[in-house]
């Protein structure tokens, strides 16, 4: 039931079915409630922190650090999954809710007891919660940016493209940040959607995870992403590969590409898909 959930709230965002969303997925306040209730019932290996703030609103990022000595930031190794960045793509929120679950309610049995003690593990819902709130009350199902006000104005247009406002928080990070959409593109409307921000970091929200990761030795990360175009579902993609513009011969990989591709494969490979 849950996967089925799962999916039919997915082709409710890209527009295949016309019903409303489905109240399985957690909002903000159901999202802060699950992760404090785990915690509060967990004490020992589990806690709940802010690591910064939503732009506009100044909405609480919550994490959840589960570690067998969690009130310290020991030296080991901090594996980080985080759910929802773009907003309508809030599958990831219950991916990351439903792994915390599953770790809480498995905390003494092998090999997550295993994890709990040798590493640090944090769970982020969303950092983009302005966003997500705004797909989950439908006011724009499609909608995929913070609420950042620009021009000292919000206005949110139904649909893909032509709002006044947000930055795509995915695009505000400093790697290869001067490549990313500029603002009111001239190749069509739906361009604004992948608006990059003014400079990089300059919103609170990629801060938070810019700071979480100076804050812990953070070796791996997992980030759910369900876009609405479908165009990379069910795929493992790793960082990061640059190709010369004008030679697709010149590429460049990221550090640890061998790593990279075989953590990958090894996770692809446990993930059962729509067609086996």
């Amino acid at each position: 039931m849950r996967i089925v959930a799962l999916i039919a709230g997915w082709l409710l965002l890209t527009g295949t079915a016309v019903a409303s969303l489905d109240d399985y997925y957690h909002n903000y306040t159901e999202c802060y409630d699950l992760l404090i209730s785990l915690a509060d019932a967990n004490p020992d290996i589990m806690r709940v922190d802010s690591v910064g703030y939503s732009c506009e609103l100044q909405m609480p990022i919550w994490a959840a650090v589960i570690s067998d000595n969690v009130q310290e930031n020991e030296d080991e190794p901090t594996v980080l999954l985080t759910g929802t960045c773009h907003a309508e793509e809030i599958l990831g929120t219950e991916v990351v809710l439903g792994f915390a679950e599953e770790l809480i309610e498995h905390r003494n049995q092998m090999p997550w007891v295993a994890w709990i003690a040798s590493s640090q593990i944090i769970i982020v819902p969303t950092y983009n919660p302005e966003g997500m709130g705004i797909v989950l009350t439908e006011e724009d199902v499609t909608y995929r940016k913070n609420l950042l006000a620009i021009g000292g104005q919000c206005i949110i247009q139904p649909g893909i493209g032509n709002d006044s406002c947000g930055v795509d928080l995915n695009r505000n990070y400093d790697l290869f940040w001067n490549h990313g959409d500029t603002l009111w593109h001239d190749l069509d409307a739906e361009a604004f959607d992948y608006y990059r921000g003014a400079a990089p970091f300059s919103e609170g929200e990629s801060r938070a995870m810019r700071d979480l990761f100076q804050d812990f030795n953070v070796v791996y990360t997992i980030a759910y992403h369900s876009a609405r175009t479908s165009n990379n579902f069910q795929k493992v993609i790793y960082p990061w590969g640059w190709k010369h513009p004008d030679d697709d011969l010149i590429f460049k990989p990221c550090p640890d590409v061998d790593l990279m591709i075989s953590l990958g494969d090894d996770l692809a490979a446990e993930i059962p898909t729509l067609d086996g």
